[in-house]
């Protein structure tokens, strides 16, 4: 019984992610875009909430696990400026 009720917290968790976190990142690259700044960082840290929570709704401990890591933010732009050296390296 806690096994299933921590997948069902895990998944609102996700799904809370997902309804308020990817609109607020999405506000805040609005406001750089008006105050005419590349909002790279916004940007990726928007993709890195919405696919924590798609990880988070997910069930299963390693998809969890990936996803809670998603949260903290040194590791958001880890990962964020790993994906953009990779995606820009030739």
């Amino acid at each position: 019984v806690p096994v299933i009720a921590l997948l069902f917290v895990a998944g609102a968790l996700g799904a809370a992610m997902i309804r308020f976190g990817a609109p607020r990142a999405i506000g805040l690259a609005q406001d750089n875009l008006r105050a005419g700044v590349a909002p790279v960082r916004e940007v990726m840290d928007g993709l890195a909430i919405v696919a924590a929570g798609c990880l988070l709704i997910v069930p299963g401990f390693l998809t969890d696990a990936a996803g809670l890591l998603l949260l903290v933010p040194w590791v958001r732009r880890g990962v964020g400026h790993a994906l953009l050296y990779r995606a820009l390296s030739p």
